[in-house]
């Protein structure tokens, strides 16, 4: 029987979307060496997002104790922060190998391998292990994408909480960014949601130049238009790095500040850490500070696309086969 990849992911407005478009990128790759490729995630977006690519079913359609999902021959590659320790124990029983990437639930001990790019502390640990954000899965766009050029002067500013800005956030960093006022002209990125009302209040009220978009296309043509970014600790902020956009890092979920940590130690991007109590006082004083010191902006330029090179898909392909 031919060997099947199967992905188990999910994606929503709650919980965002990253990990979803992720699994995609990478099962373009796979793709390559090999054309079963099967999704099975909990909800209908997810779903709505891989069925026009890929194959994909909700676990409400099938049932794990009688259905043959899964065979002895399979490679089951789990892109989600946890699952439950009856599917873990059920993929595990019935496929050739379990892989997860990122993930940092329990039952982290049913898992064959681990590929940890966000999380290398607090994901699969040991000699079965691969961590590094050498292994970051982008866009294949982004690896033919040169860094921007750095300008003495900002003029543009793209902001972005995950796809969908699920502790609806933007607004308080646009109230931020009124206060400098300045004559950026802001460009708000947003996922397949319809912003909420407080986003529109806050961009009826502002003074500023601000557009929304949603659903963008080619999403390293429309990042490298921008001068600097404003962003949380997930996978747009690989995708940034890679550009090498100078950005201020505000997590709005706690396990986003591991990443955020890491990249910013390694010399990209400004760290604000976890978003609850983080003042409009502190959101503007970073914008201003990265908007004035155009060293701090050459030198995140520099080190961005040496800490994400785009070659991450090809390394992470390179070990599926190794373990194949």
């Amino acid at each position: 029987m031919k060997q099947k990849i199967i992905f188990i992911v999910d994606g929503n407005t709650a919980i965002g979307l990253g990990q979803v478009y992720r699994s995609l990128n990478l099962a373009k790759e796979i793709k390559k060496f090999n054309k079963n490729i099967l999704f099975i995630t909990n909800d209908f977006l997810a779903k709505k997002l891989v069925r026009p690519l890929f194959r994909c079913k909700l676990f409400s359609e099938i049932n794990l104790k009688t259905d043959m999902i899964t065979s002895k021959n399979d490679l089951v590659i789990i892109d989600k922060h946890e699952e439950t320790y009856k599917k873990l124990n059920h993929f595990k029983s019935n496929s050739y190998l379990t892989i997860g990437i990122d993930y940092i639930g329990k039952g982290k001990k049913l898992l064959s391998k681990g590929i940890n790019i966000l999380y290398p502390q607090s994901g699969i640990t040991g000699k079965n292990s691969y961590s590094g954000f050498q292994y970051s899965i982008l866009d294949p766009s982004f690896k033919k994408s040169c860094s921007i050029k750095i300008r003495k002067q900002v003029k543009s500013l793209v902001i972005m909480q995950g796809g969908t800005d699920s502790h609806c956030f933007i607004p308080n960093i646009i109230d931020s960014i009124s206060q400098l006022k300045s004559k950026l002209k802001i460009t708000v990125i947003i996922g397949p949601i319809e912003y909420n009302k407080k986003l529109q209040k806050s961009i009826d009220e502002s003074n500023l130049s601000i557009e929304v978009k949603r659903n963008v296309k080619f999403m390293h043509k429309e990042l490298a238009r921008h001068d600097i970014a404003i962003t949380g600790g997930g996978m747009t902020l690989l995708e940034l790095s890679k550009l090498g956009i100078p950005s201020i890092i505000i997590c709005t979920e706690k396990f986003e500040t591991e990443t955020a940590s890491l990249l910013s130690k390694s010399g990209f991007g400004i760290n604000l850490g976890y978003y609850e109590k983080l003042s409009n006082q502190k959101i503007k004083n970073a914008i201003s500070r990265l908007i004035q010191d155009y060293k701090l902006r050459t030198k995140m330029n520099n080190i961005g696309p040496k800490i994400v090179d785009g070659n991450g898909t090809k390394r992470v392909c390179k070990l599926i086969k190794e373990w194949n």
